[in-house]
């Protein structure tokens, strides 16, 4: 068997001959190690697990700022604070969903009590 190289759409394809060694002396393994290495380094995790971690990332950081700072809790302080602790990605209208999201969280585990129906207010339980 002859190698082969064709290219398409930037990628580059290479077949190996009988002896398992391309035309430039390079072997197979190699060739298919340095083509997992690169899929490794340029391949995305999975979304699923990317958006649990992020997530948990924005409600840890969240309560961290509601513990600290106390008060009065709406949308617009938490996109605020969500912003300043670095999930501050994408359009207006998703933070504002994301942050109305870590509220509900944090109310659901007790350091919110929701006191006013919209627009939504919380008051942290604890300091």
């Amino acid at each position: 068997m002859n190698e082969t190289k064709s290219a398409r759409a930037g990628t580059e394809v290479t077949r190996t001959t009988t002896s398992g060694r391309t035309a430039t002396g390079t072997s197979a393994a190699a060739v298919v190690s340095s083509s997992l290495t690169w899929m490794t380094r340029n391949s995305r995790p999975p979304a699923a697990t990317t958006r649990s971690e992020d997530t948990m990332t924005k409600v840890e950081s969240l309560e961290q700022v509601v513990r600290h700072l106390g008060g009065l809790w709406d949308t617009q302080r938490a996109v605020t604070a969500l912003r300043d602790a670095g999930h501050g990605a994408g359009e207006q209208r998703q933070q504002e969903k994301r942050a109305r999201w870590a509220l509900r969280k944090l109310a659901v585990a007790g350091l919110l009590v929701k006191v006013q129906d919209r627009p939504v207010q919380y008051r942290a339980t604890e300091k």
